[in-house]
């Protein structure tokens, strides 16, 4: 039997941070992408298999699909930083739930979320990183449907900050 090898990895991205005014002055933000989302590398099946990758960097495989490789697979992570400010602040990340992952003309679907904080609301301070860690499922259909190769896609995120 011949295995197919996929490596997943979704490459981050393009972020977008949108700011509030307070006191007509705009506040600094610093988001900085320590690593990229990736689903690592295994062995398809001829059925359908969702590869979930948790915020806490665990993996599960829910179908047929055989993981090749110990730890190859790994969640989205920011570091976000305020700059300026007096007090502590909220950030609201908002990001794309669904998006496509592609290998010329094949393509996968993932589900982006949840983050660490499951309502994807942060409670920051000035000057003190915060760590934004964001997991997804992908799913892949058949051997046929899906074939070896590397898939590949960006993804958005929007910081809000309070």
């Amino acid at each position: 039997m011949k295995f197919l090898i996929k490596n997943i990895k979704l490459i981050l991205l393009i972020i977008f941070i949108s700011n509030f005014f307070t006191l007509n002055k705009l506040i600094s933000q610093e988001l900085i992408i320590n690593q990229n989302l990736s689903f690592g590398t295994f062995a398809p099946s001829i059925s359908t298999t969702n590869v979930i990758v948790y915020p806490n960097g665990s993996r599960s495989i829910v179908g047929n699909a055989i993981p090749l490789g110990l730890f190859n697979y790994s969640p989205a992570i920011f570091t976000y930083t305020s700059k300026k400010g007096k007090s502590k602040d909220i950030v609201h990340i908002i990001y794309e739930h669904n998006i496509l992952i592609i290998n010329n003309s094949y393509s996968m679907s993932v589900k982006l979320g949840p983050s660490n904080k499951h309502d994807d609301r942060y409670r920051t301070e000035p000057n003190t990183a915060t760590e934004i860690k964001l997991g997804g499922i992908l799913t892949i259909k058949s051997i046929n449907q899906n074939p070896s190769g590397t898939y590949v896609g960006t993804f958005f995120i929007t910081i809000i900050q309070e």
